[in-house]
């Protein structure tokens, strides 16, 4: 199954093969899923929403902890970065 993962450097989305156990939504919150990142087994009431893997709807795959945390990660860098830019440019 494949999903869409979104690129902050091109601003677009890239297909992304899904794990086989990835999940966006499930009724059993202690079922074990994979993380849709890295594919670590964890249960889904740990999991969070990705900002970057998505479904068609724009829906975000579960993913564990570290992965959501690095995720975060990328996307403060690039706010800074875009942010820094704007300001730099109206000087």
């Amino acid at each position: 199954m494949m999903a869409k993962k979104w690129i902050y450097e091109i601003k677009s989305y890239e297909n992304y093969p899904l794990r086989y156990g990835a999940v966006v939504d499930c009724d059993d919150r202690r079922l074990l899923v994979d993380c849709a990142e890295c594919g670590r087994v964890v249960e889904f009431r740990w999991m969070f929403a990705s900002l970057v893997i998505q479904n068609e709807y724009g829906q975000g795959y579960a993913v564990c902890a570290d992965c959501n945390a690095e995720e975060r990660r990328r996307k403060d860098r690039y706010d800074r970065h875009r942010r820094y830019r704007i300001i730099r440019q109206s000087l």
